[in-house]
């Protein structure tokens, strides 16, 4: 019996130690992949402007991205988690926080409700892209975060350090005039109209007056024309800091609302500094292309708080449902 006793102690031993080190090296092997359990291999970490000049390992639609970082996550993650992509689509929404930089967010899957967010090196973005334009953005592929459940929402796919590739005009191109320019032919000119309303476009004037109660700026049409801006959230903060004093050329992105008695209103206004080039006030960031080829440079201020859309967003892999369907707004929210 105590011989029998011993065997079956003695068997028990090696399965257990047969188990231990085939775990054991499981687990080893899994840290070596990068697999779960011991963490994911840090990426590459580039320094501004140092993803111009890297090439892609991949080119991707928007919407076909988005479906694939939903559907097959952790196969995405292997192989393209910390690698430079190019991706291409509609933009949705563009912003920016201070300290982080510029956004756009591209139409994803999901009838364009899931997006795909690009974070930018370039600032003030907006002084050349606005809903509705295709672009080409290349950045570094964050990891998605792993789903706890099924009942989690997917990750979001985020790139880092964006840098704009290219930029072209909608079939219905963008109004990009000086604010007297559109107020002296909005009223007489159906095409003007046409490609004004229910649209983005950019303005540039003067600034007569803000009135921070009702967050709304008002910049010079001529004529008696005035235009008025009501302004996405953060863009009152640098009015009220000095940014843009009264009488200082600006340069607006607003999405039209109604045209008045000699006055033109716009909804989540975005301001960037601007300069009269003679060219409608029009500053286009080097390197865009636009409709006709055409290319022309502009000043390149620090980035500040603003948003066009339902929500602004912060830096993380995630969204919270209610800020990933792009939307265009009666005016922006406030940011998270």
């Amino acid at each position: 019996m105590e011989s029998a006793s011993r065997e079956t102690r003695g068997g028990f031993r090696l399965r257990l130690s047969l188990c231990w080190n085939l775990g054991l090296r499981s687990l080893v092997l899994g840290c070596a992949l990068g697999l779960s359990g011991c963490g994911a291999p840090a990426p590459p970490v580039y320094g501004d402007g140092e993803i111009a000049g890297l090439t892609p390992v991949a080119s991707v639609l928007a919407p076909e991205f988005q479906e694939r970082c939903r559907l097959t996550p952790n196969a995405t993650n292997g192989e393209f988690a910390g690698r430079i992509l190019e991706v291409r689509g509609v933009v949705s929404m563009v912003g920016g926080m201070e300290g982080v930089g510029s956004y756009v967010m591209l139409v994803g899957g999901n009838k364009g409700a899931n997006p795909v967010v690009c974070w930018m090196q370039e600032p003030e973005l907006w002084s050349s892209v606005a809903p509705g334009m295709s672009v080409t953005v290349k950045g570094q592929f964050e990891r998605l975060k792993e789903r706890a459940s099924y009942l989690d929402r997917p990750a979001i796919p985020i790139l880092r350090k964006g840098v704009l590739v290219s930029a072209e005009m909608p079939r219905k191109p963008l109004v990009d005039l000086s604010a007297k320019e559109f107020c002296a032919g909005v009223q007489d000119d159906r095409d003007l109209m046409a490609r004004a309303d229910d649209n983005w476009l950019w303005l540039t004037g003067d600034l007569l007056s803000v009135d921070p109660i009702q967050s709304i700026a008002y910049l010079d049409g001529g004529d008696s024309w005035v235009v008025v801006c009501r302004l996405a959230e953060g863009v009152k903060a640098r009015l009220e800091a000095g940014e843009f004093p009264v009488g200082s050329r600006v340069r607006v992105l607003g999405s039209f609302e109604q045209l008045g008695p000699r006055r033109v209103q716009l909804s989540g206004c975005l301001f960037a500094s601007a300069r009269d080039t003679g060219d409608h006030g029009g500053a286009v960031k080097a390197g865009v292309e636009k409709a006709g080829g055409e290319e022309r440079s502009s000043d390149s201020p620090a980035a500040h708080p603003a948003v066009i859309g339902e929500a602004a967003i912060e830096p993380e892999s995630t969204l919270p449902a209610d800020e990933t369907t792009p939307a265009k707004p009666e005016a922006a929210a406030a940011p998270r």
